[in-house]
């Protein structure tokens, strides 16, 4: 297969597997600084009263997650990164307020909720937005905890009854773990791709400027970003993709690759990459 464009970067499914850890590893030192805002709810009882419940200062204390068993694969099915996440185990620390109108209940105290041996599992959309630079979206969030509880320390005894009521908000924790480990993981697979492994530039570097063109080529066992490069600035200008010569997306044997990840540079872009150092030496 080959396509035109000024650069290519290919990336096999074996270059992922050797990412796994470290994209683990970035996913935990994120999930174990996490902080979410106040969230509070009210329940009416009848005509007689509502009661008002408010949780904050939340901050996770432990976070933990069984590497030998998470994964992130390509998914050539639907041109998407698949990531799970195995045996997830954390706690979160927070404060919490409840009281009622009319005033015939108050309490407040601190709390801790464990959720135990839980998987996540995210599709991870790779898209190019208006500005060329490359975006995640997680898409088809799945989430199933096997352990939940609710630990609630008040000062009084309001704070059993808080406690149970809380015991059955599991589904609506699920669904905040979900959408805290989804943009997380947005954030981070976004900083590695842009900063480590796909790096753009603006022309603030060596008048050097690089753009995604389209979307990534996603096949089987690797996935191929093509991106415009332009130099010196404002007048040297992007080429239209047309323009340049064919290259290949992968050069090995796509079913029996050992190669974990390729670069091609056109050779229109290093002649203008010549002529832009000749021009900035006289």
């Amino acid at each position: 297969m080959v396509t035109k464009a000024a650069m290519l970067t290919t990336l096999t499914s074996d270059f992922v597997d050797s990412y796994n850890m470290r994209l683990l590893e970035s996913i935990s030192e994120l999930m174990r600084t996490l902080e979410m805002e106040e969230y509070c709810s009210k329940s009416e009882v009848g005509d007689l009263f509502t009661t008002h419940l408010c949780i904050g200062k939340q901050k996770v204390a432990s976070y933990g997650v069984k590497e030998e068993s998470s994964r992130l694969s390509i998914d050539h099915s639907t041109d998407s990164l698949s990531l799970r996440l195995s045996g997830i185990t954390f706690q979160f620390e927070f404060d919490f307020r409840l009281w009622s109108e009319p005033t015939w209940l108050h309490d407040a105290g601190s709390g801790v909720l464990s959720v135990i041996n839980t998987d996540v599992n995210l599709s991870l959309v790779l898209r190019k937005d208006a500005h060329g630079r490359l975006k995640v979206e997680a898409i088809d969030r799945q989430v199933h905890s096997r352990g939940y509880d609710v630990d609630l320390k008040g000062q009084s005894d309001i704070s059993r009854a808080v406690q149970n009521m809380l015991s059955s908000f599991k589904v609506f924790f699920e669904e905040e773990l979900i959408t805290l480990i989804s943009s997380r993981i947005e954030t981070i697979t976004e900083k590695i791709l842009a900063q480590k492994l796909l790096p753009q530039t603006d022309g603030q570097s060596f008048g050097i400027e690089t753009k995604f063109s389209c979307n990534p080529i996603f096949s089987k066992n690797f996935i191929t970003f093509i991106q415009e490069m332009s130099f010196g600035g404002e007048s040297g200008g992007a080429r239209p993709q047309e323009t340049y010569s064919p290259m290949p997306v992968l050069l090995a044997d796509e079913q029996n690759s050992i190669t974990h990840a390729q670069k091609f540079i056109s050779e229109q872009i290093l002649n203008q990459a010549i002529e832009s150092m000749f021009l900035e030496s006289q």
